[in-house]
């Protein structure tokens, strides 16, 4: 039955990630699995009820590559010299908590001419890229997978261009620039 012109106070039990506003019950993914209490009170009737949150088990499901440090990673690549480039891959669960888990690195396709892949010693999630400065221009993509959940896989598209050489095509005419 309504309760017209009555005041509501809603309340849940403390868990990371619940909330309740105006009755709507909210669950994140931040929330603990079991259980939390409901509280509804107004004037001196109070009700309850028990709400049970079950929780899938955390498991790897992102893998992401960055610069390192967590930047914004290189994608196009400008070949007039070798160039270096380090990519990082960070694993996530489902949750988006970060995992301890380490990838293998590859390339797609499998090789490309001018361009290795070498895997940081002290951490098989950092790997740098040596592109040589006449690899054709072209797009590849950097892959990083998952070693505990080897169908998670991170990657990233990478262009190669040419640096366009304009030494040969600059002429000064009277003080004024063509190229």
């Amino acid at each position: 039955e309504a309760m017209t012109g009555q005041t509501i106070a809603w309340s849940v039990t403390e868990n990371p990630g619940v909330t309740i506003n105006n009755g709507q019950l909210t669950v994140t993914n931040k929330a603990t699995a079991g259980n939390v209490t409901i509280t509804a009170k107004s004037g001196t009737l109070t009700a309850t009820k028990d709400v049970t949150i079950n929780k899938v088990a955390a498991k790897v499901s992102i893998v992401k590559i960055t610069a390192q440090g967590g930047a914004t990673p290189v994608t196009t690549i400008i070949c007039g010299s070798q160039r270096l480039e380090s990519y990082t891959a960070t694993v996530y669960d489902q949750y988006g908590e970060e995992k301890q888990d380490d990838v293998n690195w590859s390339l797609d396709p499998d090789t490309y001419s001018g361009v290795d892949c070498e895997i940081s010693t002290t951490n098989d999630n950092i790997v740098t890229l040596k592109v040589a400065s006449n690899t054709n221009a072209d797009t590849f993509k950097l892959v990083a997978t998952s070693k505990t959940d080897t169908t998670v896989k991170g990657e990233l598209e990478i262009k190669v261009q040419k640096k366009n050489n304009v030494n040969g095509k600059i002429n000064f005419n009277d003080g004024s620039l063509t190229y």
